[in-house]
């Protein structure tokens, strides 16, 4: 797949109404992509994957992870940092999220 080819797959960020930053690259938009079509077998319910970025995510992984477990109560939480290749996710025991997958 091409460069153009992915960017033609993004969708068009100003309809969209979001304090997040847009997608920083067609990198990011291809690791998210792939992230979600290896996961996708997996997942039943509904579930929330959050693409850390420096500006985001000590929000992500503190007041957003809390939010979705205590208010939202949301099955599962990933997250998955581009840079880093990091990927982690938590599934929600009774009332709280329990480590789920962490590689390594």
């Amino acid at each position: 797949m091409t460069a153009q080819q992915l960017a033609d797959l993004m969708p068009d960020a100003t309809q969209l109404e979001s304090n997040e930053p847009e997608m920083e690259s067609s990198l990011h938009y291809a690791q998210l992509a792939l992230l979600v079509a290896c996961l996708e077998w997996l997942w039943r319910d509904d579930l929330i994957v959050e693409l850390l970025s420096p500006a985001t995510e000590k929000t992500d992984r503190s007041l957003k992870k809390a939010l979705y477990q205590d208010r939202f109560r949301t099955p599962e939480y990933f997250w998955f940092s581009p840079e880093t290749l990091e990927f982690e996710g938590y599934r929600l025991v009774g009332q709280h999220y329990l480590m789920n997958f962490h590689p390594g």
